[in-house]
């Protein structure tokens, strides 16, 4: 079985090695992924299932996105589709084919808040996380119903 592309940690993210290489293969993934990353291993012990996972990844090669750039992404993919790898490649590109017809890669630099909720609604996206993730704060009792109704 060829290699299977290792995982690009966020450079705040430690990383930690699986003891375990199902079929040869050691994956190297975020530490905050180890009860996850333990069953996809162990998922992958299956020859079968190990098989379907690298049909998918090279049947994907020509549409794989940088961002997307994750095994135990792609992993989950297989196994949505009971590691059938071609019901799961046209469940990735139906899914990336949504992402560019409704625009949801550029949905937070095109959105633009309406007035009334700029006026009335306090609550709002205020950054990220240490990890990286969207941190949205709402202070509800600040909020003004009365004035969104209007």
């Amino acid at each position: 079985m060829k290699r299977l592309r290792q995982l690009t940690p966020q450079p705040t993210t430690p990383v930690s090695r699986s003891t375990a290489s199902p079929n040869g293969v050691n994956f190297q993934f975020p530490s905050e992924h180890n009860a996850y990353s333990q069953a996809v291993l162990q998922d992958l012990m299956d020859p079968k299932k190990a098989r379907a996972f690298e049909r998918l990844n090279s049947n994907v090669a020509d549409i794989w996105r940088p961002e997307f750039d994750d095994d135990f992404y792609l992993f989950r993919w297989v196994k949505a589709r009971q590691f059938d790898a071609k019901k799961a490649e046209q469940m990735l590109r139906d899914h990336l084919e949504w992402r560019r017809e409704f625009r949801a890669d550029a949905i937070l630099e095109e959105f633009a808040m309406p007035t009334v909720l700029a006026d009335y609604y306090t609550g709002g996206f205020c950054g990220h996380d240490r990890e990286g993730r969207p941190v949205w704060y709402d202070p509800i009792g600040r909020n003004d119903p009365e004035g969104l109704a209007r």
